[in-house]
């Protein structure tokens, strides 16, 4: 499942390992299995689907668009210091994690209030992480906050590197997992990253785009994003009823007209306003395809965006301002799961 706007969760498809043999590239087997696959899911029961890209030019074509984007952060301990309001919010302690998969299970699946864009980790995922660090054999360390049975955060984390630990001047903590129910166990994991008196450095990546660590450190440069990378990429493949499932925000209404090459029975003309979604045989405002609207679907993207790209068919600018109003969010869209 997948958390959209308003915190509802929608059945979605997540896509993963698709490939053709090199022998047999550019003869129309990937069209042909992407399209199969988009309308099993579709009468399957499935809303939406996503995927991560190896490559970014391929899924543009079935429809998919980047609906999320992550950042990675590099901290660099020497330097940096929690702000003095945000000390001591939460008590932590080191759990063993070889016997705590279970625990951190339900820490992520009882998240209070998820981001748009986080979707629902199976008993399979759990098991890879947890296959992974066994053959890795590389020291783990996990750290919970919160009353013990009643745990409401985690981080996992581990060093760069398990070679010329003690002589190396750059000290490397690599954070793997971090999960945070509220702003206050959020802090509480920093501190206790910062706390590692002989690291020097702490990279966390795959954090979202509107994180707000750097407001959480006093000297705000010492926590800097050194990339971004397009997350979620997402595409609708029942549209009426997606758009009809996510919350809406401001005033006013549009008639958009939703055109969907691959499966044209989920091509379809809406009134969208903060009351809800129907179809209508209006005249439409706007006239787009699903990628477009895949991509502003979580709120990462902005139909302004859309309509500067020339993506929106000439879109009057009323009109657009007012699905950018409708579409808004308080927290940019973020997943920070692999699968």
């Amino acid at each position: 499942e997948i958390v959209v706007p308003g915190g509802g969760r929608l059945p979605h498809a997540a896509v993963t390992h698709v490939g053709v043999l090199a022998t047999k590239a550019r003869t129309g087997i990937a069209r042909a299995l992407m399209t199969r696959q988009l309308r099993q899911a579709r009468d399957s029961g499935d809303v939406l689907a996503t995927l991560r890209a190896t490559e970014a030019s391929i899924y543009g074509n079935f429809g998919y668009a980047v609906a999320s984007v992550s950042a990675d952060y590099e901290i660099d301990r020497r330097r940096a210091v929690l702000r003095k309001e945000l000390r001591g919010l939460r008590p932590v302690r080191y759990a063993a994690v070889e016997n705590s998969w279970d625990l951190q299970a339900r820490i992520y699946s009882s998240q209070p209030d998820p981001r748009p864009g986080s979707i629902s980790r199976s008993d399979r995922w759990w098991n890879g992480p947890e296959g992974r660090l066994g053959s890795e054999g590389r020291m783990h360390y996990l750290v919970t906050c919160g009353a013990e049975g009643n745990e409401t955060g985690y981080v996992r984390y581990r060093p760069l590197s398990d070679q010329a630990w003690v002589e190396s001047t750059n000290r490397t903590v690599l954070v793997n997992d971090l999960v945070a129910h509220t702003d206050a166990d959020y802090a509480a994991l920093v501190e206790h990253l910062l706390s590692i008196d002989i690291v020097h450095r702490i990279l966390m990546p795959v954090r979202p785009m509107d994180d707000p660590l750097p407001w959480m450190i006093a000297d705000c440069r010492s926590a800097r994003i050194t990339g971004t990378l397009d997350e979620t990429w997402l595409r609708l493949v029942d549209t009426e009823t997606a758009l009809s499932r996510r919350a809406y925000q401001g005033a006013g209404e549009v008639v958009v007209d939703i055109r969907d090459d691959l499966l044209p029975d989920n091509t379809v003309r809406l009134r969208i306003s903060s009351l809800g979604v129907c179809r209508t045989d209006e005249r439409p405002q706007v006239v787009t395809d699903v990628s477009c609207v895949s991509a502003v679907y979580l709120g990462g993207a902005s139909w302004w965006q859309l309509a500067a790209s020339g993506r929106l068919h000439d879109a009057p600018r009323e009109p657009t301002n007012t699905l950018d109003s409708l579409f808004s969010v308080s927290r940019q869209p973020f997943a920070g799961t692999m699968f």
